[in-house]
């Protein structure tokens, strides 16, 4: 009996032990992927990177995948740890990213970003410390004006560029901003055709860098042929990334974050000229602004007030802007011709006048007085004739006012154009 008693606590014992190994048996670990690489950053040219990361407790007949949906990021192969790929160079005007996705069966998965930047920029490269911007409404066409400048050098009191400061002009137009949001809106802009003020553009004939100013010549003025504004905004902060040819065919790129402080002129005005004026003048300067295709454009001034040693004009007296569109010149002269007022951009016209918030445009008259106060002439028809070369030019102006006043000028002698090609 005892005998029996024992048989069957050892019989009882082992079954425990059988039971015991079967639940061990019925424990499962979880594989599990850890990220190594959390971004990759690609050169311009592209080339081959490496994704790490760390596999534990692997299952038999799984395996690490890597897929991407950018067609520039391609050929995986797989080591242990490691997934290599690579990337296409980017020949675009911007940035440009992408992701690779990790995947381990279906148990887990994670992205890692890839960045690649724009190939090449010919040293004009700038992360800009300054944001100066200037909202003007729909004053200036069809979509919505804000005048943005991007510098590495504060400005003067009266708002003029600093000399020897580095400055990017962007003359963006966008849709209506939303209330108590006084900022451009958010996507890509391109350069737009002359004359356009489509939204999402900036216009051609105001952007433009100059690299660096220099106060008594401009510096070195520089137009854009093709580019790309991109605006983000997150909360408060904006951030724009412009990536820029000009007409050299040289590329730029500048940046900019932070809080934008913009300055609402969109209601502004400035006090009319109420009569008519006839003047001849006594000096006239030039300055050449770049090359349309097969059209130049050119601002020239006349005043007939006297100007000081720094050859600054000294009031009382009035100044008179011609914006203008001519053929390409080949000898520095300014062609012969008779020009009007149109807003087209043609060969031979001036632009009319425009202003808003004391910023202005086009082909307009200033008068000064002694004591300092100004008036301005929009000019919104007429004509001008010239005649002559650098030496002794011959300049007739005829012009009527948007409030039908008219301002005559006329001037003869010497005129240099800077920047003439």
């Amino acid at each position: 009996m005892k005998n029996l008693f024992i048989n069957c606590i050892l019989a009882s014992l082992a079954l425990l032990a059988v039971l015991s190994c079967r639940q061990e048996d019925e424990v499962v670990v979880e594989p599990r992927l850890d990220m190594v690489t959390d971004s990759v950053i690609a050169e311009p040219d592209g080339g081959h990177y490496v994704i790490e990361y760390v596999l534990s407790n692997p299952v038999e007949g799984v395996s690490v995948v890597a897929s991407s949906a950018q067609n520039w990021i391609t050929d995986f192969v797989y080591e242990d740890g490691r997934i290599g790929f690579d990337v296409g160079g980017n020949t675009e005007v911007s940035s440009r990213e992408g992701l690779v996705r990790v995947t381990y069966g279906d148990y887990m998965g994670f992205d890692v970003p890839v960045c690649q930047a724009a190939a090449g920029y010919a040293g004009y490269e700038m992360a800009a410390d300054y944001f100066f911007g200037t909202y003007y409404g729909d004053m200036y066409g069809e979509s919505y004006n804000f005048y943005v400048i991007l510098s590495d050098t504060d400005v003067h009191d009266d708002g003029s560029f600093a000399d020897g400061g580095n400055y990017y002009v962007f003359d963006m137009y966008c849709s209506e901003p939303e209330e108590g949001k006084l900022v451009p809106a958010e996507g890509t802009y391109v350069l737009g055709e002359a004359g356009s003020t489509a939204s999402m553009t900036f216009s051609s004939e105001m952007s433009c860098a100059y690299l660096p100013y220099r106060e008594e010549d401009y510096g070195t003025e520089l137009y854009f042929s093709e580019g790309e504004l991109v605006v983000k905004a997150d909360g408060d902060v904006l951030s724009l990334e412009a990536v820029l040819t000009d007409t050299d065919g040289d590329t730029h790129r500048v940046t900019w974050s932070g809080i934008p402080v913009v300055e609402d002129y969109s209601g502004g005005d400035v006090p009319s000229i109420d009569h008519d004026i006839d003047l001849d003048a006594r000096y006239a300067s030039g300055l050449y602004l770049t090359t349309f295709g097969s059209t130049m454009y050119l601002n020239l001034a006349l005043t007939d007030m006297e100007t000081d040693e720094n050859g600054e004009a000294v009031p009382p007296g009035t100044l008179v802007f011609l914006d203008l569109y001519m053929p390409v010149s080949n000898d520095g002269n300014i062609v012969n011709g008779e020009y009007n007022v149109s807003d087209d951009y043609a060969d031979f016209t001036l632009y009319p006048g425009i202003s808003s918030g004391g910023m202005l445009m086009g082909t307009y008259a200033q008068s000064i007085g002694a004591d300092g106060s100004s008036a301005i002439g929009l000019v919104s028809e007429g004509s001008v004739q010239i005649s002559g070369s650098v030496g002794d030019y011959s300049i007739v102006c005829d012009f009527v006012t948007k409030d039908g006043y008219s301002i005559k000028c006329r001037y003869t002698g010497e005129l240099v154009v800077l920047g003439m090609p």
